[in-house]
């Protein structure tokens, strides 16, 4: 599936308490993917993204927690 078809289902799913909690799940592995890279105190990664090394809370994370403000 192309991220434009992906986008498409997302965004034609019907919210009902099925779809919902299919969401949520998935909203929770995406997180859980994201979350913060246990490193020793001197490791140049030690405040990374575990799943994209970028420094955490990644851009990821970040659209997450904004769009549930």
């Amino acid at each position: 599936m192309t991220h434009d078809e992906f986008l498409e289902k997302w965004d034609n799913t019907p919210i009902d308490v099925s779809s919902a909690t299919t969401i949520w799940k998935a909203l929770r592995a995406v997180v859980e993917l994201h979350k913060k890279k246990l490193e020793p105190e001197w490791s140049p990664f030690k405040d990374s993204c575990k799943e994209c090394r970028k420094p955490y809370p990644c851009r990821t994370l970040q659209a997450i927690q904004e769009q549930l403000k």
